[in-house]
């Protein structure tokens, strides 16, 4: 079994459990639970400093501005 194979498994799961939520609600879950994991990472090093760079869309437009 590959990874991918089990996050599709446990997407497909949670879809069922979770009346309602769409494979892409749960996704979207997933990437945001891992941004905070990855951010609470750098956080916790002692010389570690992070810049908050704005991405997205809007970003480009809102950086011209």
């Amino acid at each position: 079994m590959h990874i991918v194979d089990g996050l599709r498994d446990s997407v497909l799961g949670f879809s069922v459990i979770a009346s309602g939520a769409t494979a892409k609600d749960v996704m979207d879950m997933v990437l945001v639970t891992h941004y905070f994991d990855t951010m609470k990472e750098i956080g916790a090093a002692s010389k570690s400093s992070v810049v908050f760079i704005p991405h997205g869309p809007s970003a480009v437009r809102d950086v011209a501005t």
